[in-house]
């Protein structure tokens, strides 16, 4: 996969390495060398090539069994990095080969396939966190494989700084895993899609193997720090999830603490143990923060066999007002820098997908800023945003924040440059899921400017945030046949608080006077649960719409948030083909609006029994991935 690493845009400069001072690997793309490349050493069964490079003119093989190494690398513990490679996957039989790559305390494990390797050069990244004794033992980035039947080629390994920035609402910040919903605060460690990368990680020893930290003798820890803003905690609980493959006398201790050096013994975790939430005694709380630390207890040495902690849990009751917020963080990478500009990220705070940064001039002269944002969507089809230029003097400070679309599911790839006589680059990636997307709806009347009315069709998953389309309509549509279900979406988006959001539903008649009896419309409400795991990296936490219960009483919806209505129409067998016209009634607290529907029925029935065999797909893998 090209990205936007090697040129930014037309018309902007192509920054070299040296420009700036960033994590060097020497020899990232495997040009110079004698018997073999500089910087890098072979183990096992290895070649040096020279065709078909994805730069320059040599590239590195591994087969079975084997594996390189890059020379010790100067990290900095508890900074967040990002590792670039090329690879390519010579494959030979049908088995599924492994990658292996990255630093030594957190490897990354990519199972590859035969149509994504064939001759064909891939981009791979993992993003990692240094630990805390990156300062006191040599630090190598590994290319290898695993169960591998043929060869993998690597190229062009690059390392870069990361900046993190997280979800923020008033003094509150959370990112990926972190949820608070009314009181209840929720952190469930990502180690499957961020690996170490997490707010709330404060430090570590222990290895990272792929999706679990591995504890194998004593003094390896991490440790895990949770706080909510300015929110005290009044009651918290603890799960880990401990895996044992082997018979092993290692035990997980897990400890507590409410200052971040004296730390409490709550109980351990070992093998043919229940692993029970350990709760923090009362007399530790209320307090404003909670560090956590695991750690291997290797006192009993009879069969001292690692074991993994494969998840991690952490729920807490917080005081203060109810408060619902799902965490998100943003990796920006730094491509590049200037010494004289300063630059700090900020967290999204709206619902608007934006990049913010904070920019200082730390030099003596202006500097001129002209910042362009490349936005590459999930299509491979790319746009520039362009920000306002500015000119900014000696040790002023100012705000960068461009904001972007993203109308369709999927991986999108940006790159912000400040100016084309300057160095920084920051680049980031994501999955927009299907809940954050904006490109469906239209817009309906509203008799109040301060109530936004929309629509959409069933199939679509309106989340509470999303902003009000701009493409505008006249009347909510459904098509069926008949003696089909269909439904569609009325959206209500106030400004302000409403409450007892009510609806109903009118006659439904054709231009030659026929009526779709009353029972076939129906009016129910959209609820939204809290999905706490996120099933893969195209999903996410949060609140989802999903349960229809009936309106009832009404519902009170909140301020700058999206309310559906389901709208259920039914045709009867014997109905007869049109266009039937009707309204829905919505009332609420000083807010009445009447919205028009248009049901058009098809010439053609559906049988009363299905025909048509299906069967859902079921993988044995997807059944162990998701459930152990």
């Amino acid at each position: 996969m090209l990205r936007f690493s090697t040129a930014f845009v037309a018309g902007l400069t192509l920054v070299s390495a040296a420009a700036w001072a960033l994590p060097a690997i020497t020899n990232p793309s495997f040009e110079s060398g004698g018997q073999s490349p500089d910087g890098w050493v072979a183990d096992g069964d290895t070649a040096w090539a020279s065709d078909d490079a994805a730069d320059g003119q040599r590239y590195v093989t591994v087969r079975d069994g084997g594996q390189w190494k890059s020379d010790p690398l100067a990290l900095e513990p508890g900074e967040v990095y990002e590792l670039r490679v090329r690879l390519r996957l010579r494959a030979n039989g049908d088995a599924v080969p492994y990658a292996v790559i990255g630093p030594d305390f957190a490897i990354r494990v990519l199972a590859l396939t035969v149509e994504e390797g064939q001759s064909r050069w891939q981009e791979q990244r993992l993003r990692f966190v240094a630990p805390d004794t990156a300062r006191t033992g040599p630090v190598r980035l590994a290319l290898g494989q695993w169960q591998l039947k043929g060869e993998i080629d690597y190229d062009l390994a690059e390392l870069y700084p990361v900046k993190l920035s997280h979800r923020q609402q008033g003094p509150i910040e959370l990112g990926e895993g972190e949820s608070l919903t009314g009181h209840s605060y929720r952190f469930a460690a990502p180690l499957d899609t961020w690996r170490t990368v997490s707010r709330p990680l404060a430090g570590f020893s222990a290895d990272f193997h792929d999706n679990r930290w591995r504890f194998a003798r004593a003094g390896q820890y991490v440790i895990y720090r949770h706080a909510v803003g300015d929110r005290r905690q009044a009651r918290a609980t603890i799960r880990p999830t401990v895996w044992f493959h082997e018979p092993s006398s290692l035990r997980l201790r897990v400890e507590a603490s409410t200052e971040g050096h004296s730390y409490r013994v709550l109980g351990e975790v070992g093998q043919g143990m229940p692993g029970p939430g350990f709760a923090l005694p009362p007399d530790m709380l209320p307090a404003p923060a909670v560090w956590v630390r695991l750690s291997c207890d290797d006192s009993d040495q009879t069969q001292p066999t690692f074991f993994q902690v494969t998840g991690y849990e952490y729920e807490a009751e917080v005081e203060g007002p109810e408060t619902d917020l799902a965490g998100q963080t943003t990796a920006l990478t730094v491509l590049g820098e200037d010494a004289v500009l300063a630059i700090a990220p900020e967290g999204r705070t709206g619902d608007q997908p934006t990049i913010g940064i904070q920019v200082t001039n730390r030099g003596d002269r202006p500097v001129a800023l002209q910042p362009q944002l490349l936005v590459e969507d999930p299509r491979g089809e790319t746009t520039t945003v362009t920000g306002a230029a500015d000119s900014l003097s000696p040790g002023a400070q100012t705000r960068v924040s461009l904001a972007y679309e993203t109308p369709l599911p999927g991986r999108y790839f940006l790159e912000l440059a400040l100016g084309p006589d300057l160095n920084t680059r920051l680049a980031t990636d994501g999955n927009v899921c299907v809940l954050d997307v904006s490109n469906y709806g239209e817009a309906l009347p509203s008799p109040d400017p301060q109530v936004g009315v929309w629509w959409a069709a069933a199939g679509w998953k309106v989340s509470r945030n999303r902003p009000l389309p701009t493409t505008p309509g006249s009347a909510v549509v459904v098509r069926l046949a008949a003696n089909e279900a269909e439904g569609a979406q009325i959206v209500v988006r106030p400004d302000g608080p409403l409450r007892g959001l009510k609806g109903t539903v009118g006659a439904l008649r054709s231009g030659s006077g026929e009526t779709l009896p009353e029972s076939a419309a129906e009016l129910l409400a959209v609820d939204y649960v809290n999905v706490e795991y996120a099933s893969d990296e195209i999903g996410r936490t949060g609140l989802w719409p999903d349960p229809l219960p009936p309106l009832g009483g009404g519902r009170d919806v909140p301020a700058g948030c999206n309310q559906p209505l389901w709208l259920s129409v039914k045709a009867p067998p014997d109905a007869r083909p049109g266009l039937y016209s009707g309204e829905v009634t919505l009332t609420a607290e000083g807010f009445r609006a009447v919205v028009p529907v248009q049901v058009e029925v098809f010439a053609f029935a559906l049988p009363p029994d299905s025909t048509c065999k299906t069967m859902f797909g079921w993988s044995p893998g997807n059944v162990r991935r998701y459930h152990n």
